[in-house]
């Protein structure tokens, strides 16, 4: 718990340069930006799979494209703060762990929806 807030409070280390700084700015935005089109098409779903798709399964992937919504977004504040204090004191980058996780879970949901289209 202590590690959390010690990079959440960003005291350590020195100001890194603010073009890399900016350069992680855009990234959250990004992460945040794929997060809200997720959240875009999950209603979009919603909307145009009635009659497709049956009703509790297109719930389902409903339920699942909101959560990994959240998810992201959630995952895209907490990337900011770890590659800052990486920036802040001079270490390697942390993983990019929700990369893979989405690529993983957006191939399940097309599987997934293609199996159950009538």
């Amino acid at each position: 718990m202590k590690i959390l807030f010690k990079i959440i409070k960003l005291t350590d280390g020195e100001d890194p340069d603010p073009r890399f700084t900016l350069a992680n700015e855009r990234t959250f935005l990004a992460w945040n930006r794929t997060a809200l089109a997720i959240l875009v098409g999950a209603v979009a779903f919603i909307t145009l799979s009635q009659g497709k798709i049956e009703k509790v399964i297109a719930d389902q992937v409903f339920i699942a494209l909101i959560l990994l919504s959240i998810i992201l977004s959630v995952s895209a504040i907490f990337r900011w703060f770890r590659i800052e204090y990486a920036l802040r004191t001079k270490q390697s980058l942390p993983y990019p762990c929700m990369a893979p996780l989405l690529s993983v879970f957006s191939l399940i949901l097309i599987v997934f929806i293609f199996i159950h289209m009538k």
